[in-house]
């Protein structure tokens, strides 16, 4: 409805109605307008129930809001607290204080002392047969045999008194007949290759004490766990090649017999001690070994003296990596020193168990991994962490002098076995050591430092900073950080048994 209608109505009824009253005919047609819309409001809105609804809603703003109630006490007691002591109250400053400093004054700290789990000495202390299948016990005990007939060997065939070039001829023929084999399910540690020429055997030791022997011909592989630490090294007695001797990072000497298949120990540290672990071990005679300690001693063990340490000789302030008697005069023993520079010639019958005094030191600018006598004596071989493979000539025992410094890449990391560059077993002009060059080989070098050779083969694919080779056979093995062995031989060998 418009607004000219509405007027128009209001003044038509504004005449007729007698109940108006003198106020409303006042009033101007637009406040009557006014009114008239409020009015129309009024009645859509109470239609609609508005005006019920705020009511309603009035009543319940009105209403007091509940206080929320307070929580029930816990009926589970609380812990008690542990009350630390008070620290006491700190001394103000003398500067502050305009104070001369107390030179003489110090601050007492009261030791702490922890609470220290006794340790259980879990290491082979007696002995431990090798627990075998009864298949496994058949092959092994048949493969002892074998050991126990040692034969000589064809000299056709021995590589012993060639001339290097034949020799280098002969390594450059060696191939991978066999594919690498898990031989232990650690890092390989040490390396052995068996100087029985009837059997091609191979022996490594994990860096977790485990000890696995691989036969190549069988091809079959025999694991045991002798030891608890890592086993760094492993040796044939030369009087009884049925008998394997391994010292291990957990303080531990042991003889592996094959022919009765039992692990017993033949030395053992105090348990007790700080430094407690061997490094390494070298056998002077059939009862005597020179066995050297992580505290830089190597001891003299008799195994006729209730299997005891008869003396110790002090040769480093720390820990002594390798320890070899002279192949010639047993008098004679050389050491290599992991935490100093120097590799030291001692005789045996000088040193006393407060003092030792070396014949001979060859100097290095860092800590050595290895050093060994050439098999004839008149040279030292070593091998540094300054990135450098040394020979030096000793031919009286007297003075060393350097012959050739091999620049060689040392740096193997925490997680691969360290580089010692190894003398052939029965030659005094050629070595071999690890590399880590792409793609992965076995380095061949002379005693002038020439690289002659080198062992490479496709499925070669990791490092390989162990090694170990046979004294006449053309066998030569390399361990690598997964427990595998990569054997490299010659393609067609031919042994002969002779009465």
């Amino acid at each position: 409805m418009s607004k000219r209608k509405i007027l128009n109505s209001i003044e038509n009824n504004g005449d007729s109605s007698k109940s108006d009253s003198d106020s409303d005919c006042e009033l101007s047609a637009y406040e009557k307008l006014r009114l008239k819309n409020i009015e129309e409001r009024n009645n859509l809105m109470r239609n609609l129930g508005i005006a019920k609804a705020v009511e309603e809603f009035n009543e319940v703003l009105s209403k007091p809001i509940d206080s929320p109630k307070p929580r029930k006490k816990s009926t589970t007691p609380r812990a008690k607290r542990i009350r630390v002591a008070e620290v006491p109250p700190r001394e103000p400053s003398r500067r502050l204080r305009k104070m001369k400093a107390d030179a003489t004054s110090s601050i007492k700290e009261e030791p702490i002392t922890y609470e220290e789990e006794e340790e259980e000495d879990k290491r082979l202390l007696d002995s431990l047969p090798m627990a075998l299948e009864d298949q496994q016990s058949k092959d092994f005990l048949n493969m002892m045999i074998d050991i126990k007939g040692e034969v000589v060997y064809d000299p056709l065939i021995n590589l012993k008194d060639c001339n290097i070039d034949r020799l280098q001829e002969a390594m450059m023929c060696l191939k991978m007949n066999h594919e690498p084999h898990k031989v232990v399910p650690k890092r390989i540690q040490s390396l052995l290759v068996h100087p029985i020429v009837t059997k091609k055997l191979i022996l490594a030791g994990s860096c977790a004490g485990h000890l696995g022997l691989w036969d190549l011909e069988a091809d079959s592989v025999f694991e045991f766990h002798p030891h608890r630490c890592a086993t760094n090294c492993l040796s044939v007695n030369p009087y009884d090649q049925t008998k394997i001797y391994s010292t291990s990072l957990d303080g531990t000497f042991v003889c592996a017999d094959l022919e009765s298949c039992l692990f017993s120990s033949v030395y053992a540290t105090d348990f007790s001690d700080r430094v407690r672990h061997l490094t390494w071990h070298d056998q002077l005679d059939d009862k005597t070994f020179l066995i050297s300690h992580g505290d830089g001693k190597i001891g003299v063990l008799d195994l006729r003296n209730s299997k005891k340490i008869t003396k110790w000789i002090p040769c480093f302030e720390r820990s002594a990596r390798t320890v070899q008697h002279h192949p010639i005069r047993n008098d004679y023993f050389l050491v290599s020193s992991g935490a100093g520079s120097s590799c030291n010639i001692y005789d045996i019958r000088q040193c006393s168990a407060q003092k030792a005094i070396p014949l001979i030191e060859m100097q290095h600018n860092k800590g050595l991994t290895s050093a060994f006598f050439s098999p004839a004596g008149d040279q030292v071989l070593s091998t540094s962490n300054d990135d450098y493979v040394r020979i030096f000539t000793i031919p009286d025992l007297c003075k060393a002098s350097l012959k050739k410094a091999i620049p060689h890449n040392n740096h193997t990391g925490r997680w691969l076995s360290v580089f010692k560059a190894m003398w052939h077993p029965s030659r005094n002009d050629v070595f071999f050591i690890g590399s880590l060059l792409h793609p992965r080989r076995i380095q061949i070098y002379n005693n002038d430092g020439k690289l002659i050779s080198e062992l490479r083969n496709e499925e070669m694919t990791t490092i390989s900073p162990v090694l170990s080779a046979h004294p006449v056979l053309p066998l030569i093995a390399g361990g690598n950080s997964s427990g595998k062995v990569h054997a490299f031989i010659a393609p067609e060998i031919k042994s002969e048994t002779m009465d």
